[in-house]
């Protein structure tokens, strides 16, 4: 599903720093959008500018390290064991800020099937059962005569009590499907999943919404919340 660039500008948490932007940054733009402030597990606060994105990375290493320039400019090397929290202090609010470690049902180009992966993502909106997590990918897309891999999102829904998150949003590579979240939200939350893709078809426009805005997926949780009380 293709996308406006400036859908993927507010959604994909400003991808210039990965993708063709509609607006080449100035050196100072470019610095405030990478500049970055890094919290380790043990509580070690880091603070610098962005050199290498968790998505730059190839094998193993994918979604799960990247490397910044201090304040001394030593280059610093963050894994994801090592990681509790990115924050993105000068980006604007309607860019994603936050980013966290959230693990991910292993597709088949990562893992087996039945495992789960770790990787970097963004923290979205959230609700009183829910929250949207938001990883980067890269998928392979054509352009015309020839195919090219690009940065995007796949938007991911993470309930109450879980700690998987689980992708119903693959943007430009599919778009809105409640496949992949029937199969793996729904052998623990069969009853809840129904419910989602039930709320879903009771009106066509929600389907629609959800393209523009992915926390729409959010109201159905908290649909299916109310009708428990």
């Amino acid at each position: 599903m293709k996308k406006p660039i400036i859908f993927l500008v507010v959604f994909v948490f400003g991808l210039m720093a990965f993708c063709i932007s509609a607006k080449k940054l100035s050196k100072e733009e470019e610095k405030a959008f990478n500049t970055v402030q890094v919290t380790l597990n043990d509580g070690t606060v880091l603070n610098g500018v962005m050199k290498k994105y968790w998505t730059a990375n190839h094998g193993g290493a994918y979604n799960k390290e990247f490397t910044f320039m201090d304040n001394d400019n030593a280059e610093v090397k963050i894994k994801s064991e090592d990681l509790d929290l990115i924050i993105f202090p000068l980006r604007a609010d309607s860019l994603l800020k936050v980013w966290r470690v959230y693990q991910f049902p292993a597709i088949k180009l990562f893992g087996k099937k039945g495992a789960t992966e770790r990787w970097i993502a963004a923290d979205g909106k959230r609700s009183a059962h829910a929250r949207i997590v938001v990883p980067n990918v890269r998928v392979n897309v054509t352009r015309v005569t020839r195919n090219e891999w690009v940065v995007t999102t796949w938007t991911c829904l993470q309930v109450e009590n879980d700690t998987i998150a689980h992708r119903y949003f693959f943007n430009m590579s599919g778009g809105f499907n409640l496949n992949y979240m029937k199969k793996e939200l729904g052998k623990t939350r069969p009853e809840l999943v129904n419910h989602i893709e039930a709320w879903f078809k009771a009106d066509k426009k929600r389907k629609k919404a959800v393209e523009k805005d992915y926390a729409v997926m959010l109201e159905a949780v908290e649909d299916y919340y109310n009708t428990k009380r």
